[in-house]
């Protein structure tokens, strides 16, 4: 379970208007279920039970929508069945059939007229359709989504509601990385909540926002943070759930840190909170994550036997695919340490296989998307075709009516034309049948070719990660660290390549930004002491053009971490990319301490250097080097291609 679902577990609570007490209201509602005879009252009480349900019994819940459901009188109000709808909706979210789920909160919102009355059924719609399309990874849709639960919720003057929007908002952005925005939904979040004394809300908003410090790496406010959460929930019926979650973000904040004994202990403390109500996805990765700490503390055999407690956990569960792939990589490292090479090797070998399983499930999800797609167009295109056949008919009938010689000659012509035209369109349908399934098929092999591409070469930059626990050189860690950001920087190509329609092309003012990220927390930049200032207009490049100007960019942005900037110094890193008279135009400019004589003499023996005058043959580039300032970094390409 991810750090999430605290948050929005209270929030679903809020968003349907729950209210503490959950028994006593059943039991209220079931007594007035059993006095009342009208139909339509009795419909709404038993949704309303089935609602109480929800968190609790899902059995129930579908049981007391079945009943309402098949009181006609009840069900045929068109306010009604919108109701039971979402209801449908909701029962299948929390079962987690999140595609079912996804498909009746789209025919709802797909169906919004005038004639729906029940806004805050709509509102809800589009704050569980929001929160899954959020779960499915497609940001904007998600973001879409939710403004609009907003609106609604502010028509309504339904501040908790509006408050519970933006905090999935602050989730969003968040997880894209957009942390200051993040942190605003989330404040604006938290008055709301503070007005209402909400305590646990307070202190899940609190737990929120200390895990976007710990992101940041601002580890001093995110440790004050926890500890203001744990205040707040002080005497709340879910404080030990909350001390659990809290306990266990401590654990990842000093992992970050490298006090991996401290780590280990609160991973520990929050698992011994947890494990007898967590799911069993989140009782696993708690393992995993103590299985690694022990291993960071040279404890392989204690690490192994959080594994193995794992797996016996896995056994009794169906699917997981996600945490059994966490698993056996950490069994490989673990294996690794131990010298016990074989099983090691074993343990890769499984972790590969069910890599596979987990790309093959979602190509089939893929095809199967295709395959609809080609469907429902073949369907438009035999309807053209009737509309067409009925048109010509039509016209005939018509003619006959004037002259009995024109409908001889007619039929004998229209007849002809008719066959003409039916064997022209057989040949031509079969065509298109083959071309679309071909395209289909070149469109998905050549997804999976670039989703290989990326996995191989997250991969080799795994494998490197891993060598660099077990080397203490310095110069050695600095190649490997360089070789792996490289890897990187090619890895983010394809991954790019395989997310977008464009199979071709890669947007490069979106790849610099993840690129230059990447290698911000790669050299651990605290926020605030390095600026970036990106200048990239918007370029479509193919993939020969971008991997050299990527890794170019790579080891230029490198350098100024690396050696610009010495004994935490400020300053700013500018990259600009623009197209200038058929030319690139690439510039790379920091305001750092510059190099002296001796360094620019020795920059030519470099590795990185000569990698970049490579590349700079390769483009057809001229390279102009100037240190006044700092570094400025100038080079004119010629030979690019750029991509429709």
């Amino acid at each position: 379970m991810t750090r999430t679902f605290w948050i929005l577990f209270y929030l679903s609570l809020a968003i349907q208007g729950h209210l503490w007490g959950q028994n006593i209201r059943i039991d209220t509602l079931k007594a007035a279920l059993e006095r009342t005879e009208d139909p339509v009252e009795r419909g709404a009480t038993l949704v309303r039970i089935a609602t109480e349900y929800a968190q609790v019994d899902l059995e129930k819940m579908q049981s007391y929508i079945d009943q309402a459901a098949a009181i006609s009188e009840y069900a045929s109000l068109p306010e009604k069945q919108l109701k039971l709808k979402y209801m449908y909706g909701s029962l299948a979210e929390r079962q987690n059939k999140l595609d079912t789920a996804a498909i009746i909160f789209q025919e709802i919102v797909d169906s919004q007229s005038s004639s729906i009355s029940d806004s805050i059924t709509l509102a809800n719609t589009y704050y569980d359709l929001g929160n899954l399309m959020r779960l499915k990874g497609k940001t904007d849709a998600a973001i879409d989504n939710i403004i609009k639960s907003k609106e609604l919720f502010g028509a309504l003057s339904n501040q908790s509601s509006i408050a519970a929007c933006n905090v999935v908002l602050g989730i969003i952005y968040k997880n894209s990385g957009l942390y200051d925005d993040a942190v605003k939904y989330y404040e604006d979040a938290y008055t709301v909540y503070e007005e209402i004394d909400h305590r646990n809300n307070m202190a899940s908003i609190i737990l929120n926002i200390a895990n976007v410090r710990t992101r940041q790496k601002a580890f001093d406010e995110a440790i004050a943070m926890y500890e203001k959460a744990l205040e707040i929930s002080k005497g709340e019926d879910e404080e030990e759930n909350l001390k659990g979650y809290v306990y266990g973000n401590l654990s990842n904040l000093y992992s970050q840190q490298k006090n991996f004994q401290l780590a280990h202990d609160y991973a520990l403390q929050s698992y011994e909170l947890r494990k007898s109500v967590a799911p069993p996805f989140e009782q696993i990765n708690s393992l995993i994550g103590l299985a690694n700490s022990c291993s960071k503390l040279s404890r392989p055999k204690e690490a192994l036997n959080y594994l193995t407690e794992a797996e016996s956990i896995l056994a009794e569960t169906e699917g997981l695919l996600e945490s059994r792939l966490n698993l056996t990589r950490t069994r490989y490292k673990v294996e690794l340490e131990m010298g016990r090479i074989a099983d090691a090797s074993e343990s890769m070998r499984r972790y590969i296989i069910l890599s596979d399983s987990l790309r093959n499930t979602e190509l089939e999800k893929q095809a199967l998307e295709l395959n609809t797609k080609y469907e429902t167009d073949l369907k438009e295109q035999e309807i053209t075709l009737l509309n067409t056949e009925n048109e010509l008919q039509a016209t005939r009938l018509k003619n006959t009516q004037h002259q009995v010689f024109g409908l001889i000659l007619g039929f004998l012509v229209v007849g002809s034309l008719l066959f003409f035209v039916y064997r022209l369109l057989q040949k031509t349908k079969s065509q298109n049948e083959i071309i679309q399934t071909a395209l289909a098929e070149k469109d998905i092999l050549l997804r999976e070719i670039h989703h290989r591409v990326k996995n191989n070469l997250q991969f080799i930059s795994s494998l490197l990660g891993l060598q660099t626990e077990h080397i203490d050189d310095p110069t050695a860690l600095d190649a490997l660290q360089e070789g792996q950001d490289r890897v990187q920087s090619m890895a983010l190509i394809h991954q790019n390549l395989y997310q977008e329609d464009n199979l071709t092309g890669v947007e490069v003012k979106d790849y610099f930004i993840k690129l230059i990220r990447n290698l911000f927390d790669s050299y651990n930049i605290r926020p605030g002491q390095v600026e970036l200032d990106l200048n990239i207009e918007t370029l479509n490049l193919d993939v020969d053009t971008v991997i050299p100007i990527g890794l170019i960019v790579n080891e230029l942005v490198s350098n100024s971490l690396k050696y610009a900037f010495p004994g935490q110094r400020e300053g700013k890193i500018s990259v600009d990319l623009k197209e200038r008279n058929d030319q690139l135009i690439l510039a790379v400019t920091d305001d750092g301490i510059g190099m002296d004589q001796k360094s620019q003499q020795s920059m030519g023996e470099s590795f990185g250097y000569r990698l970049i005058e490579v590349f700079k043959d390769q483009l057809q580039a001229s390279l102009d080097i100037t240190v006044e300032r700092g570094t400025n970094v100038t080079m004119h390409i010629k030979k690019y291609r750029k991509v429709a």
